[in-house]
């Protein structure tokens, strides 16, 4: 990718507009069907896309953390843990986003933890 690719997409959100995003800006991405859904800081855009093809898409800062969701680590504000398991990551915004068995040692590897 180059360096502009890997700062900015280009998403589809009805027929005849694209909108262009930074993915700085971007908090998380969530599964939506035959969608993604994009949360930004304020806002969202949806874009038909599957979960696992926009993932070969994105820089190593997105890491997906359930099946359904995928973060963007700058936003990453801290782990809950329950039990000494943890099951959620913490956004800006405070959003709550569920870490499933499946993929917490990859975040927890992407974190040096």
């Amino acid at each position: 990718m180059s360096n502009v690719a890997s700062e900015f997409l280009g998403v589809k959100t009805e027929p005849g507009v694209v909108h262009i995003i930074r993915l700085s800006d971007v908090v998380f991405i969530r599964a939506a069907g035959n969608y993604v859904d994009f949360e930004l800081i304020g806002n969202h855009h949806l874009h038909r896309a599957s979960l696992s093809s926009l993932m070969q898409q994105l820089p190593p800062c997105f890491i997906q953390v359930h099946r359904s969701y995928v973060i963007n680590i700058a936003h990453l504000k801290r782990l809950q843990s329950e039990l000494g398991r943890y099951t959620e990551c913490v956004l800006t915004g405070e959003r709550l986003i569920p870490l499933s068995k499946q993929f917490r040692n990859k975040l927890l590897q992407a974190l040096s933890l």
